[in-house]
């Protein structure tokens, strides 16, 4: 009878589809049972803990589960805003063993330095990772210095820092730990507060950073003098492949201004760039045109969700035209 209601728990609890697990309902007492009450789950290769409030020993317990059971996962998600606390011990243990991962995902902890500070420790032994993900953790100054360290010689090729109130003072110290390193290839650095000092940083570290392709700036808020060190971002020379500027803002103005015209007409390597919910009308449009269609190297450029009417249709129409 136990077992009968256990799978009733299984289809009702957890979420299987394209190889990962998701919880729906998640009922704690049952946590083991749940995840390995069917041999098909030796297939699954991601995994994705409970959204709802998760007391130390459960978490503990999943991740004793996960070890023991499910040592061929490639990617986790850890997305729970109650989870304030873990044994230590046990969750780099977890990091450690777990040989075959490649993207961890930790993120919307309220505090959220204490796992980080775990995966600090525990990178030097993670072989196959390669992307992570640490986005609403409110991480301090202390563990991103440490973090940025720990993937100085690592093969991490994706981070993702985005949406943590970072001040100016860690951004800062960021960039400069990032000036050496040579394997992160894609940096989602969204949601911050960006000052004249924070955008000279990048700036910099774009000029000595010869592996990073893919910068996202997305959700950023520019003072004005930083925004108008965009166009030099742009035009110095780097490795930069792509940059992504999804619904950014301008302070004081509330739209993304004319500063970056010099930097598309001018940039050497950009070949992607994306102004997505940006407020771009036709008139704001018009003036990006005529940079646009002179970007040698530009290949994608991502207008969606703007106020471009029938104008801004025809000049867009005779760039590509033109440059075909």
């Amino acid at each position: 009878e136990k077992r009968v209601e256990i799978e009733k728990e299984v289809i009702n609890s957890i979420d299987i589809s394209r190889g990962s697990i998701r919880f729906v309902n998640f009922i704690p007492f049952s946590i083991n049972e749940l995840i390995t009450s069917s041999e098909n789950y030796k297939t699954i290769e991601k995994f994705f803990f409970p959204k709802n409030r998760l007391d130390q020993p459960t978490f503990d317990s999943i991740l004793k589960t996960l070890v023991s059971n499910y040592q061929q996962l490639k990617y986790i998600s850890i997305n729970n805003s109650h989870l304030n606390l873990c044994n230590g011990v046990i969750f780099n243990s977890f990091l450690q063993q777990m040989k075959n991962l490649t993207t961890l995902s930790i993120e919307s902890l309220r505090s959220g330095n204490n796992l980080i500070m775990c995966l600090i420790n525990s990178i030097p032994n993670m072989q196959s990772l390669q992307k992570i993900i640490l986005s609403f953790c409110n991480i301090n100054q202390k563990n991103l210095i440490g973090l940025m360290q720990a993937i100085q010689y690592k093969n991490i090729k994706s981070l993702n820092i985005s949406s943590n109130k970072l001040p100016e003072a860690s951004i800062i110290s960021c960039m400069d730990h990032l000036q050496d390193n040579n394997y992160l290839e894609k940096l989602n650095f969204g949601s911050h507060f960006i000052t004249c000092k924070s955008i000279i940083a990048i700036s910099n570290m774009l000029g000595k950073n010869m592996s990073l392709k893919k910068l996202k700036l997305s959700g950023c808020i520019f003072d004005t003098e930083a925004a108008k060190y965009l166009s030099d971002l742009l035009v110095k020379p780097h490795f930069l492949k792509s940059i992504i500027l999804i619904q950014i803002k301008i302070k004081e103005t509330n739209f993304i201004e004319a500063y970056l015209l010099n930097g598309f007409l001018n940039s050497i390597s950009i070949c992607k760039i994306d102004l997505t919910y940006c407020k771009l009308n036709d008139e704001e449009f018009s003036n990006y045109a005529f940079a646009i269609s002179y970007a040698l190297c530009l290949e994608h450029l991502i207008l969606n969700d703007n106020q471009l009417g029938e104008k801004s249709s025809i000049i867009l129409s005779k760039i590509i035209q033109e440059t075909t």
